[in-house]
């Protein structure tokens, strides 16, 4: 059996602990600690950026840490090894361990505000969507550098779907269904040579821009669409991978819907 080799020290988070070979360090309660593993280049690529996007933050520069979010007391876990040599501790000392509590879509909707409008003119429509990352201290989405966000508008009339007049769309490398929709990309995408495909990260890319969502800045986008629509529906989709690289290595859907709303045109 594995031990450990007698005189070895152990370092965790707890100031007060109770055997000999357990000792307090500070780095445990510090975004430092993360870093190890959601901070990272891999064949020249900036895969994982998490750290370095929270020490440009607002929540950084208030003195908020990572786990102050992703490892938050849950305020009633007294005792992390019951019967096991755990002792009676206060709950607002023990960590969560949690990482996304409540899981990753409602952690996705609670970091995103969002605000829609539609304007109907004499010869147009007009569609105004607001975006803003709250309560985060990073870029959203983050971690993994093929992790990406779509933001969908869809005008019909009798289930006829309407191109956009004016304003942002989708180009095929987002997912060649969605190509000339209304929309817009919050990622890291590392486009092929020809700038039609994405590119593995470890083969490189030849135009990488990240257009993810901002901690605490809010965004808008507008959009024309013809008068004649009776309906606009707006989404926020996540999505871990490229729909690309889903479709060939035959992966089963993980999209989330972060939002979905319906406006009827009056």
């Amino acid at each position: 059996m594995a031990r450990p080799e007698k005189g070895q020290v152990f370092f965790g988070p707890i100031k007060d602990a109770t055997r000999d070979d357990n000792s307090f360090s500070p780095v445990y309660q510090q975004s430092l600690y993360c870093a190890s593993c959601h901070e990272g280049t891999l064949f020249g690529m900036h895969v994982y950026s998490t750290f370095s996007e929270w020490q440009k933050s607002p929540a950084a520069a208030k003195g908020l840490q990572c786990q102050a979010c992703h490892m938050k007391p849950e305020g009633h876990l007294k005792n992390i090894a019951p019967g096991k040599g755990g002792i009676i501790r206060e709950a607002k000392g023990l960590a969560s361990h949690q990482i996304m509590p409540g899981g990753l879509q409602q952690m996705l909707q609670s970091s995103i505000q969002h605000e829609e409008e539609v304007v109907l003119g004499e010869t147009e429509c007009v569609v105004k969507v607001q975006l803003k990352a709250v309560n985060v201290g990073h870029k959203v989405p983050t971690g993994y550098i093929d992790r990406h966000m779509i933001l969908q508008v869809r005008a019909k009339f009798h289930e006829k779907e309407f191109k956009p007049i004016e304003g942002p769309t989708l180009p095929a490398w987002v997912d060649k269904k969605l190509v000339g929709n209304a929309g817009v990309l919050f990622g890291r995408p590392l486009l092929s040579e020809d700038k039609q495909g994405i590119q593995p990260f470890w083969q490189g890319g030849t135009d990488l821009v990240d257009s993810r969502l901002e901690p605490e800045i809010a965004q808008v986008w507008v959009w024309r669409f013809p008068r004649n629509i009776e309906s606009v529906q707006i989404s926020l989709i996540y999505r871990p991978f490229w729909k690309e690289q889903q479709l060939i290595k035959q992966w089963v859907n993980q999209d989330i819907v972060v939002f979905e709303k319906s406006l009827v045109i009056k």
